[in-house]
């Protein structure tokens, strides 16, 4: 395994990830997201999802944020190792998702969101998808790009343009490390649901399985006008 020295955060760059990129963003999150992220992670190892349907759903999703100007890639000579998808969305377009989720992953996010939507502010930045090469894990190379995302997002967001009317960021932070590093930003907890308590009506076990450091999925919200500067 390559061994990265922490010198290298100096020559990480944070940008917008162009058409080129596709291929790699796909790679890293097939890669390290869906084999690390604990709800993936349960559902593929259960096999109900599979491989093809992973590379389908999450290539919409990458598709969609791609011209969004706050979803972020970092790349290390050339090469890129880590992204944060991000989309733009409104309260009642994040409703109609919802409803139509019909996977167990989206029936947690139903759950999680239940009675809470009116928190939303009425127009918000969804965070998607975040993940990082193992080999550049645990350096803080995911903190100074949720920075980059969210120092860029709150001056435009106060400045007007594309988000003016945005009022803050929306995030179904699925792992304790996501739920630190935002919670460190200013976001707060809105809504939980243990992993422990989503259980299979039909066998009363837990619908998410092996999802250990990670007790909860939490529903975080950062609002523009309350948060600290970062």
């Amino acid at each position: 395994m390559l061994k990265v020295s922490t010198a290298v955060i100096e020559d990480i760059v944070f940008c917008q990830p162009n058409l080129e990129d596709r291929d790699e963003m796909m790679d890293i999150i097939l890669g390290f997201y869906v084999p690390q992220e604990p709800m993936n992670k349960s559902m593929t190892k259960q096999g109900l999802f599979s491989e093809e349907e992973s590379r389908i759903r999450i290539g919409q999703v990458v598709d969609n944020v791609m011209s969004n100007p706050y979803t972020a890639v970092a790349k290390h000579e050339g090469k890129l190792i880590a992204l944060r998808l991000v989309s733009l969305t409104t309260r009642d377009q994040f409703v109609k998702d919802l409803l139509n989720h019909t996977s167990e992953l989206g029936k947690m996010l139903k759950r999680l969101c239940e009675n809470r939507t009116e928190e939303l502010p009425d127009k918000f930045l969804h965070f998607e998808i975040s993940t990082i090469h193992r080999d550049y894990q645990r350096m803080g190379i995911c903190g100074l790009m949720a920075d980059w995302t969210l120092e860029r997002a709150k001056k435009d967001a106060l400045e007007g343009g594309w988000l003016n009317g945005c009022g803050g960021v929306v995030s179904e932070a699925s792992s304790l490390f996501s739920q630190r590093l935002l919670m460190k930003r200013g976001f707060q907890c809105s809504g939980e649901v243990p992993y422990a308590d989503y259980l299979d009506p039909t066998t009363g076990l837990p619908v998410f399985q092996h999802t250990d450091p990670h007790p909860s999925v939490k529903l975080l919200l950062l609002h523009f006008d309350q948060s600290p500067g970062v």
